[in-house]
């Protein structure tokens, strides 16, 4: 699992949120944010997880 993956599974699990309050906050589909989770095909990008970030107030 990468940093970026492992950081996205950090987050939702300390702000208790699944993937589709995690879509709605970003502005994705669930399904992206299920891919993002199992990183493949694809890992969460870099500019949606500081958008994550700032949205939920995390450090």
């Amino acid at each position: 699992m990468n940093k970026r993956t492992k950081r996205l599974h950090q987050l939702m699990a300390r702000h208790e949120l699944n993937a589709d309050q995690v879509a709605a906050l970003l502005g994705r589909a669930s399904t992206t944010v299920a891919m993002w989770r199992v990183g493949k095909p694809r890992t969460i990008p870099a500019h949606m997880l500081q958008l994550l970030e700032m949205k939920l107030g995390a450090k």
